[in-house]
């Protein structure tokens, strides 16, 4: 196995964009190459919808979890989720709960994603923002 770089937070949008179907596959999959991930848990929840809605097998859901180490919803990301201000979803909001969790535990770490609106809540936290988009506006 080759080296792995830093630890990076992914979201969802960055692993559904790898698989080839989405406008940012390429800037995925170079953006993680190598790269250790953490997300949370609700990760195999939207992988799952993701690939009912392609109609991909759970096998291919399996491997692109195995890639990332989850971390479960509590209700310290709870909390940090419901602090965030702007115009973010739900569960948008969980994963950038989930990554300033992970800052609170003295996980540091960027927060990676293909999703605008995700970018700029997560940067209003603190996080440095890994994003196909230039600035932030």
């Amino acid at each position: 196995m080759g080296k792995t770089e830093a630890l990076v937070y992914v979201d969802t949008s960055v692993l559904v964009a790898m698989t080839g179907e989405e406008a940012h596959s390429r800037w995925a999959l170079t953006t993680l190459r190598g790269r250790a991930m953490v997300s949370s848990a609700i990760l195999r929840v939207e992988l799952a919808r993701f690939a009912h809605r392609m109609n991909y097998g759970l096998g291919y859901v399996r491997e692109l979890e195995s890639r990332v180490s989850l971390v479960n919803v509590d209700d310290a990301v709870i909390a940090a989720a419901v602090a965030i201000s702007g115009e973010v979803k739900t569960l948008d909001s969980l994963h950038v709960g989930t990554w300033a969790r992970l800052q609170s535990l003295g996980v540091t770490c960027p927060f990676v994603t293909a999703d605008r609106k995700q970018a700029l809540a997560a940067a209003s936290m603190g996080a440095t923002v890994i994003h196909p988009y230039g600035e932030l506006r």
